[in-house]
């Protein structure tokens, strides 16, 4: 679920500018290099920025000082807090070293803060390198004007908290926060491909139309088998079951989804089509098992009558009702193309 909903994410952001590099800046995916890897494959590249570990843990202790009035339970205690930061913050970085080691060379680059502080392009510039990735004159000029327009960095007055009290561990921690980011790996061989993650995320429309037919025709087998079944155990029964189309259309759609890898608006349609097509289809066997007009007399009567009172069943406002419900149904799940991203 974790990768399904971070494949749909970048889908989303990518989909309309798939030749941008796409920048998924979020500490805790140090502890997910492995995850990641399966989602993007070769093209993922990781850029491991380590800052002071004791300024880190301040800030996390300021952040979450910040955020405390959205909380919907009594906050923790600042020192029991720290703890947990620290905690967490050596689990990650020791499965960011550990997890990095399966990657191919020139797969990660590691870069403390003060490097970027002191020179952004020259260090960028050769991570960028490390990591088989461009970086252009035009890079390095953007990155200069967006600089020069923040002015002269000065930092900001902090309101003063309790930052908790550090645990007798806490120094022997920070300690090894600071020895486990190596620095200057080697360059890559070859970059990488420049396929972008979105191309290997869209949707295969074709396999999961294929699927919708099957679970279609399933579907219509099934819905003929139970109003067979009710009618052998109650004679006088005349069960359409037109609320059947509704469930049908969820399950066709869902399932297309599923064997599609992901949704589309053309999936949708076709999903919605075979969705009201099963209720059409239907619709003469079951007035025939039914009803059963015109038995014994000429073929031309038999199609004639059960084919109108198909129609008649068809054309009843609550089967129309029914209908549309099913087909939006099966539309809104074989179209949905994941998690919407923030903001957009």
């Amino acid at each position: 679920r974790w990768r399904k909903t971070v494949a749909g994410f970048a889908w989303k952001v990518t989909r309309r500018n798939q030749d941008k590099l796409l920048l998924l800046k979020t500490p805790s995916h140090g502890a997910h290099i492995t995850e990641l890897t399966k989602v993007f494959g070769h093209r993922v590249r990781f850029l491991h920025v380590s800052r002071d570990p004791i300024k880190v843990i301040e800030s996390n202790m300021q952040m979450h000082h910040a955020l405390s009035s959205h909380l919907l339970q009594d906050p923790l205690d600042p020192t029991v807090l720290r703890d947990r930061i620290v905690r967490e913050y050596l689990e990650i970085e020791h499965a960011t070293i550990a997890q990095s080691q399966a990657l191919d060379e020139g797969r990660i680059s590691f870069i403390t803060h003060e490097q970027l502080i002191s020179n952004p392009i020259q260090h960028l510039q050769e991570s960028f390198q490390t990591l088989g990735l461009d970086f252009t004159d035009a890079h390095a000029n953007a990155i200069t004007q967006y600089l020069a327009s923040l002015g002269t960095y000065q930092q900001p007055t902090r309101q003063a908290i309790n930052l908790g009290t550090p645990s007798d561990t806490e120094p022997e921690t920070t300690a090894q926060l600071r020895s486990l980011h190596p620095v200057g790996p080697t360059k890559a061989e070859s970059p990488p491909s420049r396929q972008t993650p979105a191309a290997r995320i869209l949707p295969q429309t074709g396999r999961g139309a294929l699927a919708a037919v099957g679970v279609a025709i399933l579907w219509g087998f099934f819905w003929l088998g139970l109003i067979w079944l009710l009618k052998q155990l109650f004679p006088d029964y005349r069960p359409r079951l037109d609320q059947l189309v509704w469930i049908g259309g969820s399950v066709i759609g869902v399932l297309a989804f599923k064997s599609s890898g992901g949704g589309s608006k053309s999936l949708g349609v076709v999903v919605a089509a075979l969705t009201i097509l099963v209720f059409v289809a239907v619709s003469f066997p079951i007035t025939v098992i039914n009803w059963h007009f015109a038995q014994g007399e000429s073929r031309s009567n038999f199609l004639y009558h059960n084919t109108k009172g198909a129609l008649h069943g068809l054309l009843a406002p609550s089967s129309i009702i029914y209908a549309i419900l099913g087909m939006l149904t099966a539309y809104r799940h074989a179209s949905d193309t994941g998690p919407k991203a923030p903001g957009t």
